[in-house]
């Protein structure tokens, strides 16, 4: 990192143990779903929040960053090597950055990197496509090949006995029906508030359940409340 170019390192709250890391790659455990206590998806909007938001700055921090960096860049946060759910993790950050970005006053954008096959837990930020899109990617990663030494995984993490494949092999069954575009659709230029709430609502609602993605079930809440709207029979129900 050059002295041009300032640095932020935000560190996840997010430290969950995994009975079974390949289920957590695919984003199938529960332990990445909490709603409570240290792991909960509140405590990760916080961390972020707080690394990024200039009123938890010392003073000498707070005045100089406005004034040095113009954007902001972050690609996997807590689904790299702490193996949390990415669909979770960018949300977090983008509440964590909505809520930031009030304390600097100037419109300070921040740019969300995607990988095929990132260092970390190669192959987990798929899951941020729709399915198609997803699948295409998975298929990326899978055919590349990684010199040793090039990706941190432990052995555990792996999806076969063939170390030189650190992707989340034969994990299409995993990918969503709705990808990142469309939680943008449905929550961006909206309040931060109704993403959090029905977010925590639909976790606390399936917390015992992992076979269906998280923006899934957004998509889910999102269509039943328009439903409701729209049929006024459907309340009396």
């Amino acid at each position: 990192v050059s002295n041009r170019k300032p640095f932020v390192a935000a560190v996840p709250a997010f430290q969950a143990s995994f009975n079974n890391l390949k289920e957590a790659r695919q984003n199938r455990a529960l332990a990445q779903r909490q709603v409570h206590g240290p792991n909960s998806f509140k405590q990760q909007v916080m961390a972020w929040y707080q690394a990024l938001s200039l009123d938890a700055l010392p003073p000498t921090f707070r005045d100089q960053m406005p004034k040095l960096v113009a954007s902001l860049g972050s690609g996997p946060w807590m689904s790299g090597h702490r193996f949390g759910d990415s669909q979770l993790d960018v949300l977090a950050i983008w509440l964590g950055q909505t809520l930031a970005s009030r304390s600097w006053k100037s419109n300070v954008f921040l740019d969300f990197y995607m990988y095929s096959a990132f260092t970390e837990n190669p192959g987990n930020q798929c899951f941020l496509h729709s399915k198609k899109r997803c699948g295409d990617c998975l298929w990326t990663c899978k055919q590349k090949w990684f010199p040793p030494g090039s990706f941190y995984l432990p052995k555990k993490g792996f999806m076969s006995g063939d170390q030189s494949k650190p992707c989340v092999m034969w994990s299409e069954f995993a990918c969503s029906q709705h990808g990142l575009e469309t939680m943008f659709w449905n929550f961006g230029f909206k309040p931060a508030d109704r993403l959090w709430t029905m977010l925590e609502k639909v976790l606390e609602a399936h917390k015992d359940e992992n076979q269906r993605s998280v923006f899934d079930r957004l998509f889910d809440e999102v269509t039943w409340e328009l439903q409701q709207k729209l049929d006024p029979w459907a309340k009396q129900i």
